[in-house]
């Protein structure tokens, strides 16, 4: 299961999206990517990427807090780690 937690205050009920993308695909799809804030918790059930999504690439993974003004954070080159662990390219 992953998290994302605030550090500040989020109120309950915010809802947290989750994107990624690199340079070959810039939006790539994903399921589950979105959740609810609880006790400044957001906890994405079954996080996935769906189809080709790059195998031993980096992405940009982007972070998007729902409140007003939307809060987004940004991690660069982050690798996809598989329940195998990282996967090396083809």
């Amino acid at each position: 299961m992953e998290e994302v937690v605030a550090l500040g205050e989020v109120p309950d009920g915010t809802v947290v999206t989750v994107m990624a993308g690199n340079d070959e695909n810039y939006s790539a799809e994903l399921r589950n990517a979105s959740a609810v804030m609880k006790n400044q918790v957001a906890r994405f059930n079954d996080l996935r990427f769906v189809g080709r999504s790059g195998r031993g690439k980096s992405f940009t993974l982007t972070i998007t807090v729902f409140t007003s003004p939307p809060q987004v954070a940004t991690y660069h080159r982050a690798i996809k780690v598989t329940v195998d662990g990282p996967r090396e390219p083809r």
